[in-house]
């Protein structure tokens, strides 16, 4: 089970929405994006384990569109024989018939590949809009606005933020040593990642057990980082 963080919980939010509109007639891909350490690798994977209709990619900087098709199949666990184009079509045809939410991460290496991009929009297309998730770091909303024909299907978008009071307060929620507001605020600040503010609690809770306190406030934590 994971934390859930204000990230994650509007990320579900966002991938129910994807979800309810399989097959509408609409356009579906959703677009994630966010610095590292916040969490997107953890969301993704997390929402792939609750839902058997859900694969997981993470895309290669050397991907071929020959690569990337193998990669889907083996994912989607599909033994499609024939050339490239039989299988990209086969592809499209069983995901018409078996929506799958497919998740693409890493997405940033292949940003200038616009043939793997055009892939992916085809095959959204061609599959009566099954959904595509594109994942990557802060730039990729940007550069992906040069392909307006790919960026105009995005129907969610979402910027994973820096870790906020209330994500740290949920870390340690079941510590022994309880954090005063100034504490959480500052933590969060200083962090800005969930690794970052997970490293920094260890940090201070060793500190603050060896010295035997039972409540941590923002100048209690300047005594134990002197």
């Amino acid at each position: 089970m994971i934390a859930q963080t204000a990230n994650i919980r509007k990320f579900l939010a966002k991938m129910d929405t994807l979800e309810q509109g399989i097959a509408d007639g609409k356009p579906n891909l959703g677009l994630v994006w966010g610095d590292y350490g916040r969490g997107k690798t953890t969301a993704l994977t997390h929402f792939v384990s609750m839902h058997t209709n859900a694969i997981y990619l993470r895309a290669k900087a050397r991907w071929s569109a020959t690569w990337m098709l193998d990669d889907l199949l083996d994912a989607l666990n599909l033994d499609l024989g024939g050339k490239t184009r039989e299988k990209y079509a086969s592809l499209a045809h069983f995901l018409t018939l078996h929506p799958h939410i497919i998740i693409i991460d890493e997405v940033n290496l292949i940003l200038n590949s616009p043939s793997l991009l055009e892939m992916v929009r085809d095959l959204h297309d061609l599959s009566n809009n099954n959904p595509f998730v594109l994942c990557g770091t802060d730039d990729v909303q940007t550069r992906l606005k040069r392909y307006g024909s790919l960026y105009d299907r995005f129907r969610i978008y979402m910027g994973f933020e820096a870790v906020s009071a209330d994500d740290v307060a949920l870390f340690a929620k079941d510590a022994p040593i309880k954090l005063e507001q100034d504490a959480l605020s500052f933590i969060a600040k200083k962090s800005t990642s969930i690794r970052g503010a997970q490293l920094l609690l260890e940090r201070l809770f060793s500190k603050a057990k060896a010295n035997a306190f039972k409540t941590l406030s923002l100048a209690d934590i300047k005594k134990l980082e002197r």
